[in-house]
């Protein structure tokens, strides 16, 4: 004989379950669209190295119209510069100091000019940024009028020295 209590106990559920049966309705919905502008800060320059040529020491040189730096950003921005100390390039451990007050042994400066003839050198440093231009709109440009090297007044280290020069843009306020 066959055991049919449990198959009348599963029909017995299936039938309470469709009496008790409720009907979902989903509700209305709508959408919203959000929409971020991101803000981009960003500086681009026209050249990417500088060469100031042969410079003996406690000598300077200028080198007119050296570049552009450009608002590449969609906010107005200041622009600022920042300098590094100068490495042989064939033996690291020569090295001559960025100093923005004076010159020196193995101590040299460099400047730019975003004015005229005649006009004072921005003598820069590595130790912190200094302003070059404020409030640039976006697709704005800035033209230095010149930079300069200022050599050391005398060095224990000649040779190809590079230097790197940071520019920076920062948020107009």
């Amino acid at each position: 004989m066959v055991n049919l209590k449990p198959f009348i106990i599963a029909l017995l559920f299936l039938g309470i379950g469709l009496l008790f049966r409720t009907a979902v309705f989903a509700d209305d919905t709508a959408t919203v669209t959000a929409t971020v502008h991101t803000e981009l800060i960003s500086v681009s320059t026209s050249v990417s190295s500088l060469d100031y040529g042969l410079i003996r020491f406690g000598m300077a040189n200028d080198l007119p119209n050296p570049l552009s730096m450009s608002n590449t950003g969609n906010v107005a921005e200041n622009f600022q510069i920042i300098g590094s100390n100068a490495v042989e390039r064939n033996d690291h451990s020569k090295v001559w100091v960025l100093n923005s007050n004076s010159g020196g042994i193995n101590v040299y400066r460099e400047a730019f000019f975003n004015d005229g003839v005649g006009a004072t050198p921005h003598y820069f440093s590595a130790d912190s940024y200094m302003s070059i231009a404020n409030n640039v709109s976006p697709s704005g440009n800035v033209s230095l009028y010149a930079m300069k090297l200022e050599a050391p007044s005398a060095g224990s280290y000649s040779g190809i020295f590079d230097t790197a020069i940071y520019f920076r843009a920062t948020k107009a306020v």
